[in-house]
């Protein structure tokens, strides 16, 4: 996302973000394997996850291991090479699901905290990479973003599997769950309306980009609150956007105002 906003674009900037994603997308997979790894019990007695390659055993632990800290090597190690800072966060995004796989995942709100703190990480590794000053309004609204979609995927899981799916999910109960996403969708809102502020006051483009642009994130908060309570879909952070289709178009629209904004 960083990228986007830089001033110019040019091959040195290209080249370091494809490396940074690939690095990032090599960590991922050392992480989301340690997970698998810690959750193989659990994983087993649940009816999407069961069907993950370790929970079935088609990979053993042994083999899992050597994979995790392969491609946890490969990840900071080219990161390293290109932007030593980018290095230093994805060490500390490891680090980070180290904590929540053993610990952070069993306590409540702290877990979807942790999960939207790992985004951040994602975003500031950007920021380090195309060497830009971080925005305090895209790091909020990552943040977020990332919290109210998790809310939802609890909610889903609460609803479907019920307290006993996760040990975190013991210390919610719905109308919990409704008044967080509630607030988390106003907080949304208003952190939008904020960095549109120094346009509502202008005559020029420039206003009527910003009126746009409040409304359709408007638009999205009603179409994914609407979503959460009729509990249609598993809201992950990816799919759940591609699925439907108005709600796709809604975050293309925010993001081509956000840019030129």
């Amino acid at each position: 996302m960083p990228f986007l906003f830089v001033d110019r674009f040019d091959f040195i900037n290209i080249r370091n973000v494809c490396f940074l994603f690939i690095a990032f997308c090599l960590t991922s997979s050392a992480v989301y394997i340690m997970n698998d790894l810690f959750d193989i019990k659990n994983d087993k007695k649940h009816f999407q996850k069961m069907n993950r390659p370790i929970a079935q055993g088609k990979i053993n632990k042994n083999n899992a291991l050597i994979l995790m800290f392969g491609f946890l090597l490969l990840g900071v190690v080219l990161a390293g090479i290109h932007n030593i800072y980018c290095f230093y966060i994805l060490l500390c995004y490891f680090i980070l699901n180290i904590f929540y796989s053993l610990y952070l995942k069993n306590l409540a709100i702290i877990d979807i905290i942790s999960i939207s703190f790992g985004f951040v990480l994602r975003i500031l590794s950007g920021y380090a990479m195309v060497k830009i000053s971080p925005s305090l309004f895209i790091i909020l609204l990552v943040f977020c973003t990332a919290f109210l979609f998790t809310l939802i995927k609890r909610k889903y899981e609460f609803v479907l599997l019920g307290a006993c799916a996760r040990k975190s999910l013991q210390k919610y109960d719905i109308r919990l769950i409704n008044k967080f996403i509630n607030i988390n969708i106003i907080v949304i809102i208003f952190i939008h309306i904020m960095f549109m502020k120094k346009y509502l006051f202008s005559q020029d483009l420039m206003l009527f980009i910003a009126l746009i642009s409040i409304i359709i994130n408007i638009l999205i908060m009603f179409r994914l609150k609407k979503l959460s309570d009729k509990m249609i879909w598993q809201c992950d952070f990816i799919s759940c956007i591609v699925k439907d289709k108005k709600l796709f178009v809604l975050f293309i629209l925010c993001l081509i105002t956000l840019i030129y904004a």
